[in-house]
């Protein structure tokens, strides 16, 4: 019989005195250690509004960068720029509705100093 088998070993291969058996270290939960400071509480909603914007941002230059380079390619220099025209008033007119959600958001917010 193995000597692992008959040591009771978790794994094949494994014995009471290979390295996977040694004491480990418990790390604290999170990553936190028991004399670090506390960590500041993450704001999720702004987090979330970072993270829209900059995926907003991100996919609307995409849009215009790879969509015009296949429009130019395809097409021409003329037809990039009519399809960057397009795509910019695609862009204000999304901007247009966002800035109008976003103050409506903002307004009614509750306030803490009430």
């Amino acid at each position: 019989m193995p000597d692992s088998v008959a040591s009771g070993a978790a794994h094949w291969g494994d014995s009471p005195r290979s390295p996977s058996h040694q004491r480990k270290k418990v790390l604290p939960v999170n990553g936190e250690d028991d004399h670090a400071a506390p960590r500041q509480p993450i704001d999720l909603r702004r987090h979330r509004q970072r993270t829209d914007r900059n995926l907003l941002i991100g996919g609307f230059a995409l849009a215009l960068l790879v969509g015009g380079g296949l429009i130019w390619t395809f097409y021409g220099l003329g037809a990039m720029f009519m399809g960057w025209l397009v795509l910019s008033g695609g862009m204000l007119l999304f901007a247009l509705i966002y800035g109008v959600l976003r103050l409506m958001e903002i307004w009614s917010a509750p306030r803490c100093d009430e």
